[in-house]
């Protein structure tokens, strides 16, 4: 009868000795209803730059964020002064919505290597079920302290000698990689003048090399020119005379690689006897320019009627000219 009886009272006690052996149960983590995250753009910056501090409140539609704190004369971010706010709402994932805050912050501080933006403290409360703010306090939140580097111009009063083991002397290798680039490069200047000296020494070669196709696409391009310019220059004789001389002078330089631009007719008649260039095509040529140097800077100041229309048929004419495409 004994043993029954104790028997009973151990199976009566153990669940409760069981029970007292286990560590309370914790009630679950109540989710936060305001977050707030800092970021700056620089993680260094000198003496008087601006910094950007952005701070992101993502909070619960039921939250209110009460940021009248956020002025210049009111946020104590010593050693930084505010210099701008900037304040954005949206929305966010999951119904809640995020404000983004942005404080453009510089200092004057100097002889410190690094200084700390102090934790912003950001106001809120919890509006009832029934959208009121009801007799709840105001809640606050702070944002995190964010480290920034200084670098300053400034040179420090004591200043420590340098301690440090003179460099090696420079290698070989070192030494001759200036001179062989000096070297390639003054190669490369010579051989690219003894090219320009070949090219000019060899002038009627190079006119040679164009084919009739080319020679014919350079006078048709010509006589587009200087018909298309001409007719756009207006009645000032200075204008379309201009415009006809500068048309010839191109497909001369074009035809006979000559500089045509930056000679006189009388230089261009010369070269073109030189390269054997036909006696006629030249006297046109000279002609067509002389006339049209004569109206462009004024010494003949009162052209007669119709000149514009024989100058430019000439031209035409010197363009359509077989010796052209021949030569």
């Amino acid at each position: 009868m004994k043993k029954a009886l104790l028997l009973s009272l151990l199976l009566l006690v153990m669940p409760r000795i069981a029970d007292a052996q286990q560590p309370p149960k914790t009630p679950p983590a109540k989710a936060t209803p305001v977050v707030v995250t800092g970021q700056v753009d620089k993680s260094a910056i000198w003496v008087g730059d601006v910094l950007r501090y952005t701070l992101q409140v993502v909070h619960d539609a039921n939250v209110e964020l009460v940021l009248d704190n956020f002025t210049k004369d009111r946020l104590p971010v010593t050693p930084f002064t505010v210099r701008d706010i900037e304040i954005r709402r949206g929305d966010w994932a999951g119904g809640k919505q995020v404000a983004r805050i942005t404080l453009l912050l510089t200092t004057l501080t100097a002889g410190d290597s690094e200084l700390t933006i102090p934790p912003v403290q950001v106001y809120y409360f919890i509006r009832d079920a029934g959208g009121t703010k009801g007799e709840r306090p105001v809640d606050t939140i702070a944002a995190p302290a964010v480290k920034v580097g200084l670098r300053s111009a400034l040179v420090p009063d004591n200043l420590a000698p340098r301690t440090a083991k003179m460099p090696p002397p420079p290698g070989l290798a070192s030494v001759l990689t200036p001179l062989v680039l000096g070297l390639a490069g003054l190669l490369c200047l010579l051989a690219y003048s003894a090219w320009r000296l070949w090219q000019r020494m060899h002038s009627d070669d190079a006119t040679r090399k164009l084919s009739r196709e080319a020679r014919e696409k350079i006078a048709q391009e010509s006589l587009a020119r200087v018909r298309r310019n001409v007719a756009a220059s207006g009645a000032d004789p200075r204008q379309w005379s201009g415009e006809m001389a500068a048309a010839v002078r191109a497909m001369v330089t074009e035809l006979y690689q000559i500089p045509a631009a930056s000679l006189t007719p009388q230089e261009i008649e010369a070269a073109l006897m030189k390269d054997g260039v036909d006696m006629g095509l030249i006297a046109q040529i000279k002609t067509i320019l002389a006339r049209c140097e004569d109206l462009r800077y004024g010494k003949d100041s009162n052209p007669e009627t119709g000149v514009r229309g024989q100058l430019l048929q000439a031209a035409e004419t010197l363009m359509q000219s077989p010796q052209l495409l021949s030569a």
